[in-house]
């Protein structure tokens, strides 16, 4: 499931990156 988790991590990431103002 390392896979889905670096998925996740990825997505996790991206919406980070984005200022959710």
């Amino acid at each position: 499931i390392r896979e889905l988790r670096a998925y996740l991590s990825k997505i996790d990431v991206g919406q980070a990156d984005t200022p959710d103002e």
